[in-house]
Order: C-alpha cells, then structure tokens, then sequence
C-alpha cells in the first residue's frame, strides 16, 4: 500500500452451477492515501432468475 497508489478489480462468476443465467459481475476501484487510509468504489450487478 504505497500513497497514491490506484489498483482495479473485476470479479465475476456464476450464482448457481444449474441455471446459465445466474450471474454476477463486481467491479472495485481503491485509492490508497497517506497512512494507510484508503477509499473504495464498488459497482456489483448479479442477475438471478427463481424458478
């Protein structure tokens, strides 16, 4: 964790091993700053379907 250090991360994957359509994907952007303090920015959209 260096000051001024930016880093994104992308995670995705499947909701349930049966069903194709279940699905997530995440996306996180940090920011890190002066003593070890750091900000983070997250978007998720998953899409379940019940039968």
């Amino acid at each position: 964790m260096l000051p001024k250090q930016k880093s994104i991360g992308i995670n995705t994957g499947l909701l349930l091993k049966k069903s194709s359509g279940n699905y997530f994907v995440n996306t996180d952007f940090i920011i890190y700053s002066k003593k070890g303090n750091y900000s983070i920015y997250s978007f998720q959209y998953s899409r379940q379907t019940i039968p």
